[in-house]
């Protein structure tokens, strides 16, 4: 899994209708970024700042391959025209970037490390215990 973020600059007069988009948004659509590998995909909105931030956390094999096919859907093409001309995006983009991708600083998720951890212990265990049965020392 690779967590992704970015950021776009929003019209301040599209600031409502944006919101409106979102909280309406197609099936169609949601359905399109679920098959594209995209899950826990959410969009912030700094309104001083004339800010949008996008997270998501891919799942794919094939991010490129994954957008294209997104960017290749033609009611993907129909929501993105309703949706960029509310956007501005940043003059710093990287070229053929619409949004802004961002550089992951801080990563912390104490249930992840916990879950990690669990994992460890089960996997020494495992192997204890086959080494043990192995020498005979542990009967099963």
């Amino acid at each position: 899994m690779q967590r992704m973020g970015m950021v776009i600059g929003i019209k301040p007069e599209k600031i409502a209708e944006y919101k409106e988009l979102h909280a309406n948004c197609w099936p169609e659509i949601l359905k399109g970024i679920e098959e594209s590998n995209i899950r826990n995909y959410s969009i912030w909105l700094h309104e001083g700042e004339q800010r949008l931030f996008g997270y998501w956390e891919y799942h794919g094999d094939d991010f490129a391959a994954d957008m294209q096919k997104m960017a290749d859907d033609p009611i993907t093409k129909k929501w993105w025209a309703v949706c960029k001309p509310c956007q501005a995006p940043l003059e710093t983009r990287k070229e053929g970037e619409h949004w802004s991708m961002m550089e992951e600083v801080f990563y912390h998720d104490k249930h992840e490390h916990n879950s990690l951890s669990l994992r460890l212990e089960q996997c020494y265990t495992a192997v204890v215990h086959d080494v043990m049965r192995a020498s005979g020392r542990m009967r099963v």
